[in-house]
């Protein structure tokens, strides 16, 4: 009886045994997780921040971009005003004469 009872003790020091050294594997990966998903969220806060630079840098240079070809526009707009006052200055001079 005695020598059961020592065989079930020592089953269960195995068993015991076992599970710390399951608990101890399972909190090391835990931390490398822990430790990984840390990494991930930085790397994504580097993300977010880097696309919020392109944005505003996309919609300065779409403004500045905007800018020049109205002032572009404006400009070829005025030199065919001009040159079509001229023309029509000229007609009415030939139909004066």
């Amino acid at each position: 009886m005695e020598e059961t009872l020592q065989l079930i003790l020592k089953k269960i020091d195995s068993i015991s045994s076992e599970l710390n050294n399951f608990k101890e594997s399972t909190e090391k990966k835990f931390d490398k997780l822990e430790n990984k998903v840390d990494i991930l969220g930085e790397k994504v806060d580097i993300v977010d921040t880097k696309v919020d630079s392109l944005q505003q840098n996309l919609i300065n240079q779409v403004g500045e971009y905007i800018d020049r070809t109205t002032k572009h526009i404006d400009t070829k707009t005025d030199i065919l005003n001009k040159d079509i006052y001229a023309m029509k200055y000229d007609i009415e001079v030939l139909k004066r004469q």
